[in-house]
């Protein structure tokens, strides 16, 4: 008996199934996937890229991710990360909508490459580059986040307490860097009657600048002996100048880059905070919404997005200093590299 009713069940599907158009069944609403591609060896720096991989995951778990599939992976190289590039826009997938986050301007090198060869449908593709300038290439929307303001601060508390600041940069080509090692030395010679060119210090000429923290504390060895105040911007890096500071903490000052990095070491006077767990979320809500991102935006001191952190073992001690900076800050900003 119950074999029969299994076989008249089979004979009614096929039956329905022969009676009907297939090609005027209504389809399920377009697929929506997003993948994110970290800076190379980027993930575990504590910083930027921990940061935003929060936003990415705190996206992921929001209800306006429903319906859309979240993924991302870290290259071992800039190569491999070209290599999924590549293989992203090969991939053709009907009926998707697909966004490519390209988190670290480190592919704006990539995306030279291969944009004369990309043949991408923007009306299902479109890729999202960080911390880069107006890229002309359609389907492909830039932004970056100003440091000058937070540096600018930085700078002010350099020129009140050092008589011998370090910047050290992981690179020189990197313009998000430079803009901050200029914030900073404003900032630092606007204070300061008696102030002399800043000295500055580039890791690397490539992105290996951000993850030399081993080196970078051998060189601390040599740097102590000159200066008093370090600013470094390189990413992992960053965590010689820390692992010294704990080690021998003997009249240096430090700031924290891209998140609140006071836990790290007791002479720390602040942190340039980059709230990009923030953008990231934003950017990924407004394209699921289907809203059409901006093709170029830079946020700087003045939005939600960028501001200085005093540590608290410093908290309340240059208030005065710093409340004056930032309104120079927001002002100089404007007209650097704000366009």
């Amino acid at each position: 008996m119950k074999s029969a009713k299994i076989i008249f069940l089979y004979l009614s599907v096929c039956a329905l199934w022969s009676c009907t158009d297939i090609e005027s069944l209504p389809t399920a609403s377009a697929r929506k996937e997003v993948l994110v591609l970290f800076s190379p060896n980027g993930l575990g720096d504590n910083g930027y890229n921990d940061q935003m991989l929060r936003g990415v995951v705190r996206y992921a778990n929001s209800d306006n991710a429903s319906g859309v599939d979240v993924d991302y992976y870290c290259p071992t190289s800039l190569e491999e990360g070209e290599q999924i590039v590549a293989a992203w826009c090969d991939t053709t997938q009907d009926k998707a909508q697909r966004l490519l986050v390209l988190a670290s301007s480190a592919y704006k090198e990539v995306v030279d490459r291969q944009c004369l060869e990309w043949d991408l449908d923007i009306t299902h593709n479109q890729v999202l580059l960080f911390e880069s300038e107006h890229s002309t290439v359609p389907g492909i929307s830039t932004f970056g986040l100003s440091m000058y303001g937070a540096a600018y601060m930085a700078g002010a508390i350099a020129g009140e307490i050092s008589y011998a600041p370090l910047i050290v940069l992981a690179n020189a080509s990197d313009k998000s860097i430079r803009m901050a090692a200029d914030g900073f030395r404003d900032g630092y010679t606007a204070c300061r009657d008696d102030a002399e060119t800043v000295d500055i210090v580039y890791l690397s000429d490539t992105d290996v600048g951000y993850a030399m923290a081993d080196s970078v504390y051998r060189l601390m060895y040599d740097w102590a002996m000159y200066y008093n105040f370090i600013f470094p911007v390189m990413g992992g890096s960053n965590m010689g100048v820390f692992r010294y500071m704990r080690e021998y903490p003997r009249g240096l000052y430090t700031v924290g880059t891209d998140v609140d990095q006071s836990h790290l070491c007791n002479s720390m006077v602040g942190s340039m905070v980059k709230h990009i767990d923030r953008v990231v979320e934003e950017y990924l809500t407004r394209w699921a919404a289907g809203e059409e991102l901006p093709k170029h935006m830079v946020y700087g001191l003045e939005s939600d997005y960028v501001d200085w952190v005093p540590s608290y073992n410093f908290n309340g001690v240059f208030d005065e200093i710093l409340s004056r900076a930032r309104v120079e800050a927001i002002a100089k900003e404007q007209s650097y590299g704000m366009e």
